[in-house]
């Protein structure tokens, strides 16, 4: 049995369809799945009659399903802590286990974190060989329409600016009045009242 761990309940969603698009029998949880389905996914799990499950971090701490011989990071936490109890639900109970995580170049820090908290050095694999497919039509549609959202709200924003005032003497204070000597009376910064 495989979880593949993911940061948000969208990402949990797209990769869950994606993997029954490739007929990789998946099952999705998170927090947005009423009670009801998320009792019948661990129902499921739980029997073992689940291969994929794909999960937010709700599921990282409270999962606690013998069987689970991998785990897959999709994207890493931004807590460590989350981390460890990812790749803490494989390898139960003396049994073999196998975490991966999928790590792009600007998760560095985030994986350098995971690291130092667990004190480990985890090992690095790269496929040199690895060239990614085209990107799917609905991604790219996605990401288009995203983008010119975005441009939209920049445009609608109006942005003024104050016009550059000259000023006449640069020495003058403001109004025009230049004071010549020390007013008549200094308290030192307090306020003094009638009242005593």
């Amino acid at each position: 049995m495989t979880v593949v761990f993911c940061r948000t309940k969208r990402t949990v969603d797209d990769v869950t369809k994606f993997l029954n698009r490739k007929d990789i029998a998946a099952h999705a949880i998170h927090g947005d799945l009423i009670q009801s389905q998320r009792n019948k996914v661990m129902e499921r799990l739980r029997g073992g009659k689940l291969s994929v499950l794909v999960a937010s971090d709700l599921a990282a701490r409270g999962l606690d399903v013998d069987g689970i011989s991998h785990v897959i990071n999709y994207d890493l936490p931004e807590d460590p802590e989350v981390y460890v109890h990812r790749i803490g639900r494989t390898a139960r109970a003396g049994r073999k286990g196998v975490a991966w995580s999928l790590v792009s170049p600007d998760q560095g820090d985030l994986l350098t974190n995971c690291e130092m908290l667990a004190n480990i050095e985890i090992p690095q694999q790269v496929y040199e060989d690895f060239v990614p497919g085209t990107v799917p039509a609905d991604v790219r549609a996605e990401k288009e329409l995203a983008e010119k959202r975005v441009q939209d709200r920049e445009a609608s924003v109006k942005r003024t600016e104050a016009p550059p005032v000259k000023a006449d003497d640069t020495a003058a204070f403001p109004g025009g009045i230049v004071p010549t000597k020390m007013p008549a009376r200094r308290m030192q910064g307090k306020v003094r009242t009638r009242r005593r």
